[in-house]
């Protein structure tokens, strides 16, 4: 299922249909990364290998 969820996700990215939370953009600028690195790596990710769970969310459920 994992590599259905990366085709989807790389077909949003290709048509640029994507957006970086505050959040996102926070930690992109701590890490000294750009939202084209990100884009890459994602474009050219060959498969989904670990899930990381995040507790900021203000609607109390994890985003993956």
């Amino acid at each position: 299922m994992n590599e259905f969820l990366l085709a989807k996700i790389k077909r949003l990215l290709l048509a640029q249909k994507y957006f970086f939370s505050e959040k996102a953009e926070i930690e992109l600028w701590r890490d000294h990364l750009s939202k084209m690195d990100v884009i890459e790596a994602i474009i050219n990710a060959p498969r989904i290998t670990k899930k990381i769970k995040s507790h900021f969310s203000k609607k109390s459920k994890h985003e993956y």
